[in-house]
Formats: C-alpha cells, structure tokens, sequence
C-alpha cells in the first residue's frame, strides 16, 4: 500500500480516538425511574426479593471546564420520590464527566456514588447496592437494597421543538454546522488547490495555460507561459469571494428554511518554492424562518482563519486550514411574541491530501481525500418570557472524499465539474419530543454527496474569476443549494 495511504489512515485513526474528543455537555434536568430489590434479609429472609420503584429527578447546574476536552466538572440537585425502601429526599452532588462519556459522582450529605456513561442523549447509571434501608420492615429485617442499573433522559440536549427557541434547532444541529463551515472552508481551500496545482504544473499561481507532454501512463503538465518558482510567483495574492446558501430541512418536527450570505476576503504569500501561506477574514449573515416554532433566527459573525498548501511531489500536494468564527443570534418565536439573543463561538479546521494528474491531452483531474472538525457552542440564555435556555453545543468530524474534472478549453476558460462524498465519523445530537411523546433524533443521517459545476475566467495573466454552483444530496430531510464567485489576483 501507498506510504502516503497508511499515513492519511493513520492520522485518521489518531485523531477519531483523541484529538476530536470533547467533552459532552449534560446541563439540564434528567429524569428516570428505579428498580430496587430487597436482598439478603438476615432478620427476616421471607422478605427477600421485595420490589420498588422511585423516580428520581437529577438537575445539573453547573458544567466548568477541569482540562480541556479531556473532563468537565459537574454539579446539582437530585431528587426522589417515595418508595418501600426510602422516604423521598433531595441531596445535592458534584463530580466529574469526561470525554467519551463516563461520569462519577457524590452525593451529600448521604455520601453515596454513582457512575455510569452518557451516550447519544441518554444518561445510563450504573447498578448499584446499599448495605440497608431507611423504612421498616426492612430496616429491622437487614435487608440489604439492590439498585438495577437504570437510563435517565431529558438535558440540555432534549427539547420540544415547537416550544424551542429556535437556536436549539438551527445552531444546535450538524446538518446546518456541516453547512455553515463548508461553505467558509471551501473559497479557502479552493484558493489554496489553485495555487498547489499550479505549483506543481510549473505555471504561474493564477493558471496560465498548459501543455500536456506524453509520459508513461498518462500526461505530464508543463506551463506555457509561467514564471519560474521563485521571481514574481512570491508576490502578494489577494482573493474575495460571495458565497449564497439556500438551506431547507423538512422534517415535520423541525422545518425550517433560509439563507446564508458569506463574504471572505485572503491574502497569501509564498515563503519557499513550494509552499503557500495566508490569512482570511470573512463575514456572514443568516436567515433562517423556523416553522417549527413559528419564529425566525437572524445571525452574523465574523471569521479568521489562516492557511497552508504545500507541494509534496509532482502529482502529491497538502493543505490545510484552522478558523474561529464569532457570532450573535437573535431568535423569536411563537409568532414573535418569545424574542431571546445570544452569542455562539465556531471553531473548526479542514485538511486534505491531494492527488493532480493530467490525462487525455486537455484533462485535469485532482481527487482528494481530508478530514474537518467542527465545533460551535452557543450560550445559554433567558428568553424574555422567563424560560432558560441552557448552553449547546454542536460538534461534527467528517470524512470526505472527492474529485474534481477540469476541462482546459481554451486560453482563458476551464469549465469543471466535482463531487464530494462526506461521513460523518463522529456528531452530536438532538433528541427531540416526537409526536407520540418519544424522543427522537431528526439528524442521525451520517453521509451526503456534494455534487457541483463551474468555470475559471483568466481575465488577464494576473487576475482570475471562477463561479460555481454546487447541492447536496441524499441528506435525510435536508437540502442545500450554494452558489459561489470568486476574484484573484497578484499585486
């Protein structure tokens, strides 16, 4: 196999196991109900076997951070109901929940513990046993009480949509994260592919012309009219951009549909022969009308994010991005009558292995294969009616695998045609209320195709302009229309 191929696959597995871990957030109130059984009854054995239930009701209120993305502190209230065993009570707990879910806890002032994992919305508690009763007559009888493991629900992560605030659905879901930070990703790395390919076709960084010479297997690119790595190619670059997104999910418990408008702007440089770096600055503004909850949210933001391309060999290239975005959202809902603002903060990153080859004279072919990490938190809030909206936090890693087909027309044109296929490897979720009063998790789809055309303009040896359009398919309950254009050039 391919060093390279082991490397990517390495690297891969490296960050799905580590680097992407972040610890879950369970703000919120969870509820579940217990099993007990009476064991061990040495006074009285005829009592052994005994059941009951109490439902028990466990407030986190307090979520900090103990080390980055490995544990978080926890704290709250507990409550249970009445049972056989034990008269209802409160105790208050701290503890600590980590990043692939395991929490431990105390509580006082009984000092009992519990432990248990968090996974997809759901709080699983470990079973559990106490040397004795509160309640006769299995106080007297010695009884010793069995807790069965048992699932508590509910959370920051838990919400009925249609008494939302609208920011629980649209920030709070990997369709629209997946959305918002490819659409920042993508003008970047386009800029950044450009300049790699022409780096490794020997042409200037706007993509002059090639001529295609016959090698074994295929064409070797050669530039027609470009400068030598190394004189003029180190000049300054500039790029802007306009990206235009039409979102729509039509799920039945969570419709909404809206637009988002980007503008980025980059400057890059190239300190060694091989090699590009830049910065880009970006804004955007969303709006999103969320039938779900008969609202709206309106949003805008500002981005950084610096890159790199590098050349590997004469068909291998490297690039690679880092972003933090912040944010305001204003939300309003049941008809405008609930209105609530926040503030959100986006970070993210996207790196991608590329392969350039050149084949029937006028083709130019880049497949690629790369990896993105996105994570946006958005702050708890209070509603003007009164009602708390506890902080949320989004997070997706994906795979994606694609290929782009350029068609060198003529001197000044190329039109091309690419496709994306992203996995998800790992996302938050949202349990949401569903009809029946179930929870349900209306973005569990973990895979879509990223189909788009377009061309590059060569205005003149140092300015270029692309347009494209692309949509998303196969999404469930989730489309996306992105139309894109793009101005370069050297100083």
């Amino acid at each position: 196999m391919n060093i390279r191929i082991l490397g990517l696959v390495a690297i891969t597995l490296l960050f799905c196991n580590s680097a992407f871990a972040s610890v879950p957030v369970v703000l919120g109130t969870w509820t579940g109900t217990k099993t007990m059984t009476a064991t061990n009854c040495v006074s009285n054995p005829s009592l052994d076997g005994d059941t009951s239930t109490k439902i028990e009701t466990i407030i986190v209120t307090n979520q900090t951070e103990g080390s980055p993305d490995v544990f978080d502190n926890i704290s709250g209230t507990s409550f249970y109901t009445d049972s056989a065993f034990w008269p209802a009570a409160s105790e208050t707990f701290s503890g600590s929940i980590y990043s692939d879910g395991f929490f431990t806890v105390t509580f006082s002032p009984s000092g009992d513990t519990a432990t248990g994992f968090y996974v997809n919305g759901v709080i699983n508690v470990d079973a559990t046993s106490y040397p004795s009763a509160d309640k006769e007559p299995y106080l007297s009888g010695g009884c010793e009480i069995d807790e069965a493991a048992f699932t508590l629900t509910g959370g920051a992560q838990v919400v009925n949509a249609a008494n939302a605030a609208g920011t629980a659905i649209v920030t709070g879901s990997t369709q629209t994260l997946q959305s918002f930070v490819n659409n920042t990703v993508f003008p970047v790395m386009t800029r950044i592919q450009n300049i790699v390919v022409n780096l490794i076709t020997d042409t200037d960084t706007q993509g002059t012309r090639f001529d295609m010479n016959p090698v074994a297997g295929g064409y070797k690119i050669s530039g027609q009219t470009g400068r030598a790595a190394g004189g003029d190619i180190r000049n300054l670059a500039g790029w802007g951009s306009v990206t235009y997104t039409d979102l729509e999910n039509d799920n039945a418990l969570t419709a909404y549909d809206g637009e988002r408008m980007a503008f980025q702007f980059g400057l890059d440089y190239m300190p060694k022969d091989n090699m590009v770096a830049g910065v880009s600055l970006g804004y955007e503004d969303l709006d999103v009308t969320t039938t779900f909850n008969q609202g709206s949210v309106d949003g805008e933001g500002f981005t950084i994010a610096p890159y790199v391309g590098a050349v590997i060999d004469d068909h291998w290239s490297f690039d690679a991005l880092i972003g933090f975005s912040a944010l305001d959202y204003d939300q309003v809902r049941s008809s405008g009558t609930i209105k609530g603002s926040t503030d959100a903060t986006r970070f993210f990153w996207a790196a991608n292995l590329n392969h350039t080859y050149a084949k029937k004279d006028q083709w130019l072919i880049m497949t690629r294969a790369g990896m993105m990490f996105a994570k946006e938190t958005t702050d708890g809030f209070i509603e003007d009616n009164g009602t708390v909206n506890p902080e949320r936090e989004a997070s997706l890693v994906q795979a994606q695998f694609g290929a782009d087909f350029t068609y060198l027309a003529g001197d000044n044109f190329e039109p091309y045609l690419n496709a994306t296929y992203n996995y998800d490897l790992s996302s938050s979720s949202i349990n949401v209320v569903g009809v029946t009063g179930g929870l349900v998790n209306p973005f569990d789809d973990d895979d879509d195709l990223l189909i788009g055309a377009g061309f590059n303009y060569y205005a003149s040896e140092n300015s270029t302009a692309s347009f494209e359009l692309r949509h998303r398919l196969a999404r469930e309950d989730f489309e996306e229309t992105i139309f894109s254009a793009s101005y370069r050039a050297n100083f």
